[in-house]
Parts: C-alpha cells; structure tokens; sequence
C-alpha cells in the first residue's frame, strides 16, 4: 500500500476526466451546438455525431487518449515512486465510468467500442507512468 498515492492516483484521474470533458466538448461543440436540450438528449446527438463522423470520432478520441496519458504522468509524478502502478491506477474513474455504462446499457455505441475503452484507459494511464518513469532517469545534464 505504501507505494500508492492516493493523492496522486486521485489528481491524475481528475485531471483526466475533466481535461477529457472539455476537450471533448469543445470538438463536439462544433458538429453538434449546445441548445435547450436535456443532458441526455444533447449526449445521444453527440455520440450519434460522432458514429457518422469518422474524423470526428478520432479526435475526441486522440484528445482522450491523450488526457489519459497525462493523467497517468500526473499520477506518476506526484507519487514520485512505483510509476507504472500509480499511472495505471489513475484510469479508475475513466475504468468505473466506462464500466457503469457498459452495466446500464446507456451508450449508443457499439459494445466492442465500449469494451475497448474499458481496456485502453488503463493501457494508456500506465504509458503516462512510464513516460514520466523515463523522464525521471534521463540525466538532467544531458
């Protein structure tokens, strides 16, 4: 246990969701424009907007992947021991969320998609672990 940071674990997993919110929104934002629909209305629209657009998709897609990079790097740097473990321990909201939507059947996307996301969330926190485990062996003169 002493080599996880709760703290740590906690902030990089915030720092993913959330960057991986806004980042999301603001790519959606220009294929579907907020109107007065409900949360759920407006999430149905852009999931379906992402399903007919592939370029779409990718990029929310890419911004993810890369968030959940960062979150593991963040993770991995604020507990300054056991990396990779702390890193992939990061994606436990991104792994609770993907899970809870696989549970309750609330997603319009396909299920191996779904699946998918469950798996490359940790896959791609412990990378952000592993990039910060790099950095912090390279020698600060070179």
């Amino acid at each position: 246990m002493r080599k996880i940071s709760i703290l740590g674990v906690v902030i990089g997993s915030v720092a993913d969701i959330a960057l991986s919110g806004v980042l999301g929104m603001a790519i959606l934002s220009s294929a579907v424009p907020a109107t007065n629909v409900s949360p759920e209305v407006y999430q149905q629209l852009t999931e379906q907007a992402m399903l007919n657009d592939l370029r779409l998709f990718f990029y929310v897609f890419l911004s993810g992947s890369a968030c959940s990079i960062l979150g593991g790097y963040i993770a991995a740097k604020i507990a300054k021991r056991a990396e990779l473990l702390n890193g992939a321990l990061a994606s436990f909201l991104c792994v609770s969320f993907g899970i809870e939507s696989l549970v309750s059947g609330g997603s319009s996307f396909p299920l191996w998609l779904e699946l998918l996301s469950v798996i490359l969330s940790p896959a791609l926190a412990t990378l952000g672990g592993y990039l910060c485990l790099n950095f912090k062996r390279v020698p600060e003169n070179a």
